[in-house]
């Protein structure tokens, strides 16, 4: 079996990745963070064709269990979209790894009764403390609506990972995936069905260039992978743990945002 940390790891540098890709599109005009969570979370049901890979037929725990961990995921997404339409890639991103695994280990610790070793410990508070040093490093103007969607897609986050590990200790790796992913489909179809200014936001995007449109479909496809490993290293390790990789993607963020987005970084 695959260790937990190089599925991480290798998810984390995909996922730093396709978050300079979100960053880029989130900064033209045209891209409204509501929509771009709406085909996010939409574009979970492509977890179909995992099932021919271990589905299992889950209890109605399981699968409300699942539907609320994936709610939760893609309203933490929409929350981290918002931060990063309205700040710093370099900036947005480090914060919700440092808060994320903190909020974690907490939830974990209450609903799991997660406790980690000495060695884990002591590692998992040297990638937290890499977090807040790269967000105060480079720390701007920070308004108050930011951190706000800073705070709420860290515990977001955190509440969906631990729901996510109580589905897979319940059920196969295929079905807890599928189940989260299916939260995720009908936490973002129900406010849609259900309000009229959204889905006329909606509609708004579909006016998206078609270079804009086919390049989110690509990376959504290369965050969707990054997702499916994250979920994988839940399976096999303690979410606090997976969260704490989280700052292994800062290094691919930081060369992408000079590279690309074209961010300054100076003195400390």
């Amino acid at each position: 079996m695959l260790n937990w940390l190089w599925v991480a790891t290798a998810a984390q540098i995909i996922i730093g990745t396709s978050a300079v890709f979100d960053k880029i599109l989130l900064k033209k005009r045209v891209t409204d963070p509501w929509a771009y969570t709406f085909w996010f979370g939409l574009l979970g049901l492509f977890a179909v064709f995992i099932l021919p890979f271990g589905f299992e037929v889950p209890s109605l725990e399981t699968v409300v269990l699942g539907l609320i961990g994936g709610a939760a995921f893609v309203a933490a997404a929409f929350s981290v979209f918002n931060a990063l339409k309205g700040g710093e890639a370099s900036e947005a991103l480090p914060l919700v790894g440092a808060l994320s695994p903190v909020a974690t280990l907490a939830i974990s610790s209450l609903i799991l009764g997660t406790s980690l070793g000495q060695a884990d410990s002591i590692g998992f508070l040297l990638l937290i403390a890499s977090g807040l040093i790269l967000f105060f490093a480079e720390r701007r103007y920070t308004t108050v609506r930011f951190l706000g969607w800073v705070f709420a897609g860290a515990l977001l986050l955190a509440f969906s990972h631990v729901i996510s590990k109580l589905v897979f200790e319940q059920s196969s790796f295929t079905t807890g995936f599928f189940l989260v992913k299916l939260g995720g489909v009908a936490g973002v179809l129900l406010p849609f069905v259900f309000s009229p200014s959204l889905q006329k936001r909606i509609r708004a995007s579909e006016h998206t260039s078609a270079v804009n449109k086919r390049m989110y479909f690509a990376n959504r496809a290369l965050g969707g992978f990054g997702s499916l490993l994250t979920s994988y290293a839940i399976f096999l390790s303690e979410p606090a743990l997976v969260d704490a990789t989280q700052n292994l993607r800062y290094i691919v963020i930081f060369v992408l945002a000079w590279l690309v987005l074209r961010e300054r970084f100076s003195g400390r």
